[in-house]
């Protein structure tokens, strides 16, 4: 397995680690039904982080379409990446 694949398989187990948390946020968003205020702002909160997980998507998508040279000057992009849309997710969670 290349650097390049190793890379795309460790960013795609991370965006499904991702999808899950989101998925959670979601269920708890669905059981503040009730309180209007507190499902608005979960869901503004889900948009935003469907937003971050999206352009995460687009980053490994462009990598895996890149040459093994390219790749490597991404990386550094596609790791910023996910730090802020890990670190969002960890404090939508808390």
């Amino acid at each position: 397995m290349s650097t390049k694949e190793a890379l795309i398989d460790k960013f795609k187990a991370q965006l499904k680690q991702i999808d899950a948390e989101m998925d959670k946020l979601k269920a708890v968003s669905e059981e503040a039904a009730a309180d209007v205020k507190l499902r608005e702002d979960k869901e503004k909160l889900l948009s935003t982080l469907q937003e971050k997980r999206n352009a995460f998507e687009a980053k490994i998508e462009q990598i895996s379409r890149s040459s093994e040279q390219a790749s490597d000057d991404l990386k550094n992009d596609l790791e910023k990446t996910w730090q802020d849309l890990k670190s969002a997710v960890h404090r939508a969670t808390q």
